[in-house]
């Protein structure tokens, strides 16, 4: 397509880049180090992850790390593979059909990730109509095998689009009962347009209404190669964070969420992103509620200059490593995380704030006064040096409670750490998860000091002291 690779375009991002540069503090040295990691094969241990997947059925009840590859690319082979398990992903997300289909589907068998693939018998943008004609017995000659879970349906369709992706969801769930069905929205700032709907509100909640799955998912993508319009940009973000979370939690739905991990797609429009920003993505997506988080993506999409996971070449990139270490920090904590329900999110108090954060932060806050969440009983007052988020959340079983206290003092700064300070209303016990692991255990205690890295997250849980 021409906006994936027009001149015209890559000009112009290229003067706004020199007037709006969106390098973070010595980038390119951290950049370089790691990518003298890859070109030694010091790659690191391999990230332990669960096995997501029962007799071709995907297992939920942990948070998940998913990996899109979306199309068959010749560069992905066995070792990828192989790489994606290595960096601690649960799932792949790409289409599997064809040879390609069945190298996937031998090497997820092999090394315990779940597919979410695609079928020869499911429609991804049309057909839907054929399909219902045909009923069950359209998905004759449909592919089980162990690892594959389900099927890509519909990306970004519009309202109009709703009681028909229902009535095929209904038709497939009839048929494969045990499969996985994924249709995925727009983020917010797609325009009346394109959603069809007077407001992103209104797009995501009648989809809730119309269309049966227990989750929504959709694509956001905040770090542009120019930083002109982050403060529109950020707001968008976290409008979209904020709207799809309240949706999935009045409805009883999963919250799954594409991030961004690749750079100069469309043209190069969007940045590359660092680290600290890939992990700001996912504690702020986990912050809100997140059960799976899918990164974007292995090989290079939507654009020849796109570089993601590895290149255009099939050589590994720094992103590689960057989504490992995340990984690493995920798989620790959501063992812990997965059995807490999401309240709602707040902005921390600060008399600084971040300059392109302060528009999310404001309409944040708006947002959770509409419906008028104010937090939780136990905590009085969380207090930041700068920016932060303060996702709120209650155990499923035990009615204790935690809180995730994100990281948003300044995205391109990776020395960019801030103190955090939780005042309890009551004594309570915690315990603090920072990197994914369990660092301090206190009880009794009425306050609480923190450290957050750049762009981090810390989970504390938090009960009443007895």
């Amino acid at each position: 397509m021409e906006l994936f690779n027009n001149d015209k375009l890559i000009k112009t991002f290229a003067v706004l880049r020199k007037l709006f540069p969106s390098d973070s503090v010595n980038e390119q040295n951290l950049r370089a180090k790691d990518r003298k990691l890859i070109s030694e094969g010091k790659l690191g241990e391999p990230v332990p992850h669960k096995i997501a997947y029962d007799n071709g059925r995907l297992i939920r009840d942990e948070i998940l790390s998913v990996c899109a590859i979306f199309y068959q690319d010749k560069n992905v082979d066995p070792d990828d593979i192989k790489l994606i398990s290595d960096a601690g992903f649960d799932v792949i997300l790409c289409d599997s059909k064809g040879e390609f289909g069945e190298m996937l589907i031998n090497e997820c068998e092999k090394h315990g990730i779940a597919l979410l693939g695609t079928d020869e018998r499911v429609p991804h943008t049309k057909g839907y109509e054929k399909a219902l004609e045909a009923g069950p017995d359209y998905f004759k000659g449909y592919r089980y095998s162990p690892c594959k879970i389900g099927d890509r349906g519909t990306d970004e369709p519009d309202v109009s689009k709703y009681e028909l992706l229902e009535r095929f969801r209904a038709l497939y769930q009839s048929a494969l009962p045990e499969k996985f069905l994924f249709y995925n929205l727009f983020p917010d700032g797609a325009g009346k347009k394109r959603t069809g709907a007077k407001n992103y509100h209104e797009y995501v909640e009648e989809y809730a209404k119309k269309v049966n799955t227990d989750y929504i998912s959709l694509d956001v993508y905040p770090f542009f190669s120019f930083t002109a319009i982050n403060r529109v940009m950020f707001s968008i973000t976290l409008n979209t964070y904020e709207t799809v979370g309240d949706v999935c939690r009045r409805y009883g739905r999963d919250y799954w969420i594409y991030i961004q991990t690749q750079k100069n797609w469309f043209s190069t429009l969007y940045g590359h992103t660092t680290y600290e920003q890939i992990i700001w993505q996912m504690y702020s997506a986990l912050a809100y509620g997140a059960r799976s988080i899918i990164h974007v993506s292995y090989s290079p999409v939507w654009g020849n200059l796109a570089i993601a996971m590895i290149d255009k070449d099939g050589n590994l990139t720094e992103q590689y490593l960057y989504s490992k270490r995340a990984n690493e920090q995920f798989q620790k904590l959501c063992p812990v995380l997965s059995r807490y329900k999401s309240l709602g999110v707040l902005p921390t108090k600060s008399d600084k704030k971040n300059p392109q954060f302060a528009l999310a932060q404001y309409r944040q806050k708006k947002a959770s006064e509409r419906r008028g969440f104010k937090g939780i009983d136990l905590v009085k007052e969380i207090r930041s040096d700068s920016s932060a988020l303060a996702g709120y959340f209650k155990h499923e079983n035990d009615g204790s409670y935690g809180v995730m206290i994100v990281n948003c003092k300044d995205f391109y700064d990776p020395t960019a750490s801030q103190r955090a300070k939780i005042d309890f209303a009551k004594r309570v016990n915690v315990k603090v998860y920072q990197k994914g692991e369990l660092v301090k255990k206190a009880e009794g205690i009425q306050s609480l000091c923190l450290r957050l890295d750049s762009c981090e997250g810390v989970f504390v849980t938090i009960e009443e002291s007895k």
